[in-house]
Parts: structure tokens; C-alpha cells; sequence
């Protein structure tokens, strides 16, 4: 019986893989849905695309991270208008997503992973879960002047420093 349960356990891991494959979102699909999605809100989007090309495993991290940066805005910001910037280096690919909606954070709330109004889920957690098992690092809080920023850092290679 232990052995069956193993075989069915192994089984189960192929498919969980093999599912979570033909589910990793495109960036650049992430970047039109995020830019449709948000106009037909009212909010004016500029996206800057990287300089150079993403490797494969960072960009769909990134590709994630425009998905949930998207509904955030969407959700909780209010904003009237985002901007998102993709930068490719010789370390890291990074995705910085700003709006100018309000912020509604506590003055601590840079070291916070979700807006205080969000509702409590994986979102934010679970995106930050995702780019900290690669090595990266995920950003996010208010901005001094108002709005909100996500900043998904994600290494070429290895871990950041």
C-alpha cells in the first residue's frame, strides 16, 4: 500500500506540473490584458518595455506580477492613472508598477504586502512567495507624494543581493 500511495502521490506531482505549465501566463499577454483592463476602467496606462529581451523563467514571474499588480489598481487605487516599467540588466529583470490613486496606508505600511483595504487572500503573499523562491523580491507600498508602488525584482541568476 505504500508503494501505491507513493505512485499515486508522484502521479499527482507530474500533473500539478504539467497543469501549472499550460497555466504560466505571457508577459507581454499580462501587459495587453493589464492595459485593455485598465482603460476600459478610466485609467490611463503607460507601459515602458524593457530595453532587452527577459529570459523565460523571470518573465513569466513578471508576467505574475503585472496580473496582480493590475487588479490591484483595479480593486483598491482608485487611480486615474498607472505606469508600468519593465528593466532588464545584467543581474536582474524588475517590473515596477505605479498609480496615482490613493494610498490609504499607515506610515509603516512600505514593509506591508497588500493595500489595508484589500480583502485577505493570496494575492500580494502569494506573488511574494512566488519571486522569493526564485531569489528575487517583491516591493510594495505607498509612495510619498500619494498612489502606490509594486516593484518585482527577479535575478537573471541565482539570488539578488
Amino acid at each position: 500500500m505504500a508503494e501505491v500511495e507513493r505512485a499515486a502521490r508522484r502521479a499527482l506531482d507530474e500533473v500539478r506540473h504539467a497543469i501549472a505549465g499550460y497555466r504560466a501566463p505571457s508577459l507581454s499577454e499580462e501587459l495587453e490584458t493589464a492595459t485593455r483592463t485598465l482603460g476600459v476602467a478610466g485609467i490611463e496606462t503607460t507601459v515602458s518595455p524593457a530595453d532587452g529581451p527577459i529570459p523565460a523563467a523571470a518573465e513569466t514571474l513578471l508576467a505574475w506580477a503585472v496580473r496582480e499588480a493590475a487588479t490591484n489598481v483595479l480593486r483598491h487605487s482608485r487611480a486615474r492613472r498607472c505606469w508600468i516599467g519593465l528593466r532588464v540588466d545584467e543581474a536582474a529583470a524588475t517590473l515596477e508598477v505605479r498609480d496615482d490613486g490613493r494610498a490609504g496606508h499607515a506610515p509603516d505600511a512600505a514593509r506591508s504586502t497588500r493595500r489595508p483595504d484589500a480583502a485577505a487572500g493570496n494575492g500580494l503573499a502569494g506573488l511574494a512567495e512566488r519571486i522569493g523562491g526564485a531569489g528575487g523580491r517583491l516591493e510594495v507600498g505607498a509612495l510619498p507624494g500619494g498612489g502606490y508602488r509594486l516593484r518585482a525584482l527577479v535575478p537573471l541568476e541565482g539570488v539578488l543581493p
